[in-house]
């Protein structure tokens, strides 16, 4: 009787996970990955494909990191797309989607990287959370670098290097190209262009590339949606989508 018990228990809560609509947080814009206002994008593509092969109905809900880093500290969400494994308490899918990050700098400035050590007395910018993402490496020498801010919104930093705001730009290749490629008309009235094949892209110390994850509150959510994701990418759907949407947007 306590197996039948525990099935049907098993069985009405995953029938309300997947009859009900489910809240899923995505992080605010940063395009090609999240697009807030037409709701697509890289990772939402992704994350909707996988949902509906698993059955499951949700309405997106877009917020920043530091307001995602509070939704998990305080138990209050269901699925969170895009975060780093910072909570052992929480169940991380399986590596979601990657950046390919690079200390970036135009090219008419003489620069010479292989440590961070090498950003002393620039002026520096990166994404929201971007010292806890690159760990401690990163964060010890931000103290020393002449200036170093954070921006929530990708299309203000690149913005921001691109008018010479900071003198090193920390960002993932595939985000920097979209938005200059965006903010190109925008820069016609500061009469200021950026030459793409005039940038240089610096690899980060220990390897350029950061995975990120889907984080569920619920176990067994998890574990399914880990196996869809794995036979999505073995069929070849996962890179279509991922090299597909950035070849048509």
């Amino acid at each position: 009787m306590k197996i039948i018990s525990f099935l049907l228990m098993l069985y009405m809560s995953l029938h309300n996970v997947y009859a009900s609509e489910i809240g899923v947080v995505f992080g605010v814009s940063r395009p090609p990955f999240i697009m807030e206002k037409q709701r697509t994008g890289i990772s939402y593509e992704l994350f909707k494909y996988v949902a509906n092969k698993m059955g499951i109905n949700f309405h997106p809900i877009f917020a920043s990191n530091s307001r995602m880093e509070n939704m998990m500290q305080n138990g209050n969400f269901d699925i969170i797309v895009e975060v780093q494994k910072s909570r052992p308490k929480l169940f991380y899918s399986a590596p979601f989607i990657v950046y390919r990050n690079f200390a970036v700098t135009k090219g008419t400035d003489v620069f010479h990287f292989s440590d961070y050590s090498d950003l002393h007395n620039k002026r520096v910018c990166a994404w929201q959370n971007a010292q806890e993402n690159l760990g401690n490496s990163f964060a010890s020498q931000i103290q020393k670098f002449k200036n170093y801010k954070e921006f929530p919104l990708q299309e203000k930093q690149v913005l921001s290097w691109l008018l010479g705001g900071c003198e090193v730009i920390i960002i993932d290749d595939t985000l920097l190209k979209w938005w200059i490629k965006k903010l190109e008309p925008k820069l016609v009235k500061y009469d200021h262009k950026i030459n793409l094949h005039n940038v240089q892209y610096h690899p980060l110390p220990g390897g350029n590339t950061l995975w990120w994850y889907v984080v569920f509150k619920d176990k067994i959510l998890r574990d399914r949606f880990d196996v869809v994701l794995e036979e999505m990418k073995k069929s070849g759907e996962y890179n279509r989508i991922r090299e597909g949407f950035v070849n048509q947007h």
